[in-house]
C-alpha cells in the first residue's frame, strides 16, 4: 500500500511514519480518506482537502487483497468494523490517526468516505485527546443499510456530512440526533471543467458517462428509439463490459478508459449529458457536466434534483424512455433552450465549486468544535 500525507496546499509525498510535533500543532483537521488507483484526479471528494486550511489529508490507496493471510484479516475487520467495506488500507488510515493523537493532536477527524475507512476509530477514548469525529457519507438510502455494520454507533460521530437530503431519514432512524446531520453537496473543479471556448461543430451528441447504479437496459431503450434521428449522437463512455451490448449500434460511439483530459475534451463536444440512473445521491457526470455548460437530461430520481434543478436540466419519470427521448429532442430542435440551460447549468457549478463547499464544511467543522468547547465550561 502506498502510505501518504497531503497538504491543503498540495502533496507532501511519503510520509516517513512520523508526526512531527510542530506539524500537528498548526493542524485544526485531519482528513482521512482511502480511494481506488482509478480514480479520477478532478472531480473525487478528496479534492475538497486542498480548500480547507490548517488541514492535513491522510491518504491510502485501495488496493486488491493479496494472499490468504491478508484476505483473513480484511474478513476479520470486516466483522466488528463500522462499515462492511473496510478494507486494510482504511485500517491503516486510522493507525496512522491513532499516532497522531498519541503524538498531539488535538482537533477534528473528518472521514471523508465514512462508508469506506470508518472502523473502529470511534471506539478510541476520543474525548481524552480532545478530540471530535466528523464522517461524510455518499451511499444511496437503499445501500447505508447494507454498508452500516454498526448503525447504533453513528451517534459517536460529533457530525454526519451528507451528500443529499434523501439520506437524511436513514441517519435519523438509526437514532442520529438531528443536530448533528449536515448536507453539504459536493464539489466541483469549475478551473478544470469548463465550457468550450468555441462553438462546436458536427452532429447533436448526448453523452453518457459513468458505471455506478446506472440504468443501461433504459440507455439501450433511448438509443433504439432515438436510432431513426441519423443527426443524433449518443456517446457512451464506461468501462468496456458496459459498452460491449452496443456495438452495431449506428447512433453510438462508445469508448472507455479515458484520461481526465479526454473526458473533458469529450464533455466539451457534446450538446447534453444524458444520464440513465437506478439511485444517486451526488453524482460526478452531473457535476462534470454542469460545469461545462451542459443542459442536463436525466430521471428524477434520488437527490438529481437539488444538483441540477428545473433551469438546468429536464427531470423525466423514472424508467420512461419515451420521456427521455422527448425531453433530447426538445433540445436537439432549439438551440436557444440549449443554450441557456446551459449558462444555467455553468452558474449552478459554479455555486458547487470547491472553493465554497471548503468554506461550506469548515463552517460544520466550527460549530462541532465550539459546542466542544462549550461542553467543557
Amino acid at each position: 500500500m502506498n502510505s501518504e500525507i497531503d497538504e491543503s496546499v498540495g502533496r507532501a509525498g511519503v510520509d516517513s511514519g512520523r508526526w512531527s510535533a510542530t506539524r500537528l500543532r498548526s493542524l485544526k483537521y485531519l482528513l482521512l480518506a482511502s480511494d481506488e488507483s482509478v480514480q479520477g484526479g478532478f472531480s473525487g471528494y478528496t479534492r475538497l482537502s486542498k480548500h480547507i486550511p490548517e488541514s492535513q489529508l491522510v491518504h491510502e490507496t485501495r488496493t486488491n487483497t493479496r494472499g490468504i493471510g491478508e484476505r483473513t484479516l480484511e474478513k476479520m475487520l470486516d466483522t466488528f468494523s463500522g462499515s462492511s467495506w473496510y478494507r486494510l488500507a482504511s485500517l491503516k488510515l486510522e493507525y496512522r490517526t491513532w499516532q497522531a493523537m498519541q503524538a498531539g493532536f488535538s482537533g477534528l477527524i473528518h472521514l471523508m468516505w465514512a462508508e469506506r475507512d470508518w472502523g473502529f476509530i470511534d471506539q478510541l477514548p476520543i474525548d481524552r485527546w480532545n478530540t471530535a469525529l466528523c464522517g461524510t457519507f455518499h451511499s444511496p438510502p437503499d445501500t447505508l443499510p447494507e454498508v452500516v455494520n454498526a448503525p447504533k454507533r453513528l451517534k459517536n460521530f460529533a457530525a454526519v456530512i451528507l451528500m443529499s437530503e434523501v439520506q437524511r431519514p436513514y441517519f435519523e432512524s438509526v437514532g442520529v440526533p438531528s443536530d448533528r446531520i449536515h448536507v453539504v453537496h459536493h464539489g466541483i473543479d469549475c478551473e478544470f471543467f469548463t465550457p468550450s471556448r468555441t462553438d462546436r461543430q458536427g452532429p447533436f451528441t448526448a453523452i453518457f458517462v459513468g458505471n455506478y447504479r446506472r440504468n443501461f437496459d433504459l440507455l439501450a431503450r433511448v438509443c433504439g428509439l432515438l436510432e431513426p434521428h441519423e443527426d443524433i449522437e449518443i456517446r457512451i463512455i464506461a468501462p468496456k463490459s458496459r459498452i460491449a451490448g452496443f456495438a452495431g449500434r449506428k447512433n453510438v460511439r462508445a469508448s472507455s478508459g479515458l484520461s481526465d483530459v479526454e473526458l473533458r475534451d469529450a464533455y466539451q463536444e457534446s450538446s447534453c449529458l444524458l444520464l440513465t440512473l437506478e439511485t444517486a445521491t451526488a453524482n460526478n457526470a452531473i457535476l462534470e457536466a454542469l460545469a461545462c455548460g451542459l443542459p442536463i437530461v436525466a430521471e428524477d430520481v434520488g437527490g438529481v434534483g437539488e444538483y441540477a434543478g428545473p433551469s438546468s436540466a429536464i427531470l423525466c419519470q423514472p424508467g420512461s424512455a419515451e420521456e427521455i427521448v422527448g425531453a433530447i429532442l426538445r433540445l436537439y430542435k432549439d438551440a436557444d433552450m440549449r443554450r441557456r440551460m446551459g449558462d444555467a447549468a455553468r452558474a449552478r457549478a459554479e455555486s458547487l465549486n470547491w472553493s465554497i463547499v471548503g468554506k461550506r464544511t469548515v463552517a460544520v467543522y466550527e460549530e462541532v468544535l465550539a459546542k466542544r468547547i462549550d461542553g467543557r465550561s
